[in-house]
């Protein structure tokens, strides 16, 4: 159940004492506070970069990048004819770029995972010298291996596909052209070569390195069997077995919670995995019928971490809102979605200062008044424990600050905040043990859903929902789904 605070109109001089006062039910009939938007801060921003590359430019043909803002956005806060020509708008994703330059036919999200694959080998290079044997403290040989997350990533590249890229891609310093430069130096480096060897030399020393390193031995599957074996033996990526059986026990819990025609929403990249095993769950028990929502968000609009200021990247402005209410509405997170009158509705994240569902949530109660309709009933769901978190941490500290600006323990959070209530909402807890972490921490390249913080809300960046997922996610999504339907069948017998 959602409850409104009552004089909301007097919310910018809330104290602690003021969130105690009484919630009201007929939370419908009541106005939340108008969007705190952040345009002042973006203003000054980009005047004081603007400044700053005035002050810095010795060359015209070097541009400066204002990535926290598009061009249609700066034109707002300068006259056009004042933005210096070599200005770069925007955060045109950089892989895009590198595609460009490159003479590769690679999906944005798999050069990213390309680009993973080529930095590790880079940072772990030595370990492909001479045969991966080391010496132990009793003076031993012993054969190294690769941890497991390098042996996922590795396999989830062409070994051949790879070495092209590292002839392609740019190395990110200026000694080298390319990862493929600073490879060659690596080798010769680890082969202990010494200056005065000829140029043939040094040529057949690489080329025969080269051979050596990228092929199966470290990279891809040999075939689909091997790829298949793989995959449904063991634990791969970011989330082991036991976790992904941790992740379809949760699903058992959204089942039991709820009923029949009840909307879920799992907020971001966190919940991705959890909502998908949950429309595994549904479409085999048919008998069960649950809407399901699922949409990329991150970061805390208008709204610092902690102690810490508003992120420059999460300033809202009315344009931008409007495009992500826009968004939502595609995805059927809006009072024109006639199913969410039909039952409750359950939001699901791994809530740490509830910042991004406290936003999108007031902005739906705001789009339910507007449209003079009954809103439905909204509760929040974590994935985690907070009120076990408060118990063991008894102590404020900066570790559980976020937490405990939100919760007080009786089974509700006030948002955005205890000190500036604008409504209370039930809260429900999963009490995951450890798989909603291993989702909440994962690298640029196991994310299913690319970063959507309030900067990107706005058409440039529409093609970050239509990506196409990398190998990587297309090998832990067979892996994760073999899982799942193992354990649903496993349950029906």
């Amino acid at each position: 159940m959602l409850y409104i605070q009552l004089a909301f109109y007097f919310f910018l001089f809330s104290t602690p004492a003021f969130a105690e006062v009484t919630l009201a039910e007929d939370y419908e009939k009541k106005e939340v506070p108008p969007v705190n938007h952040q345009g002042d801060i973006l203003k000054r921003q980009l005047e004081n970069d603007l400044q700053k590359a005035e002050k810095d430019s010795f060359d015209e043909h070097v541009s400066v990048k204002i990535p926290y803002l598009i061009w249609e956005e700066a034109k707002v806060y300068r006259e056009p004819a004042k933005l210096p020509a070599t200005i770069k708008f925007g955060e045109i994703d950089t892989l895009q770029e590198t595609l460009l330059l490159s003479n590769l036919d690679l999906e944005p999200k798999e050069l990213e995972l390309y680009k993973a694959a080529l930095r590790e080998v880079l940072i772990n290079f030595k370990n492909f010298f001479p045969t991966t044997r080391r010496s132990t403290r009793s003076g031993k040989l012993s054969s190294f291996q690769w941890n497991k997350r390098q042996q996922d990533l590795f396999h989830c590249v062409n070994p051949e596909l790879l070495l092209e890229v590292a002839g392609n891609l740019p190395y990110e310093s200026f000694i080298y052209g390319n990862y493929l430069d600073k490879i060659k130096s690596e080798i010769l480096f680890c082969n202990g070569f010494i200056i005065g060897k000829s140029e043939n030399e040094e040529d057949m020393i690489v080329e025969e390195e080269l051979k050596r390193i990228f092929n199966h031995t470290h990279f891809g599957f040999k075939n689909e069997k091997t790829r298949e074996e793989y995959l449904t033996t063991g634990s791969f990526g970011f989330l082991s077995v036991s976790e992904i059986e941790e992740v379809y026990k949760a699903t058992l819990k959204l089942l039991n919670l709820s009923k029949t025609k009840d909307t879920f929403v799992f907020f971001g990249n966190t919940p991705y995995w959890l909502g998908r095993a949950f429309e595994a769950l549904l479409k085999a028990m048919s008998d069960h019928p649950r809407y399901v929502i699922s949409f990329p968000f991150s970061g805390s609009p208008n709204r610092g971490r902690g102690s810490m200021p508003v992120d420059i990247n999460d300033c809202t402005t009315p344009e931008r809102l409007k495009y992500l209410m826009s968004f939502l509405e595609e995805k059927g997170l809006s009072p024109n979605n006639p199913y969410l009158e039909e039952g409750d509705i359950y939001f699901v994240d791994n809530i740490g200062s509830g910042a991004g569902p406290a936003f999108v949530i007031e902005e739906l109660i705001r789009a339910f008044q507007e449209k003079e309709k009954k809103l439905p009933n909204i509760s929040l769901i974590t994935m985690g424990d907070l009120k076990s978190f408060i118990e063991e941490n008894p102590i404020p500290t900066i570790k559980n600050h976020r937490v405990r600006s939100i919760y007080k323990g009786e089974g509700k959070v006030y948002l955005p905040s205890i000190n500036n209530t604008h409504f209370t909402i039930d809260l429900i807890e999963l009490k995951m043990d450890g798989a909603h972490g291993s989702l909440d921490n994962v690298a640029a390249y196991q994310r299913f859903y690319p970063a959507y913080n309030a900067n990107r809300w706005n058409p440039q960046y529409s093609f970050l929902h239509t990506l196409r997922p990398s190998t990587y996610i297309k090998n832990f999504s067979f892996y994760f789904d073999w899982f799942i339907q193992k354990y649903i069948q496993e349950n029906r017998k």
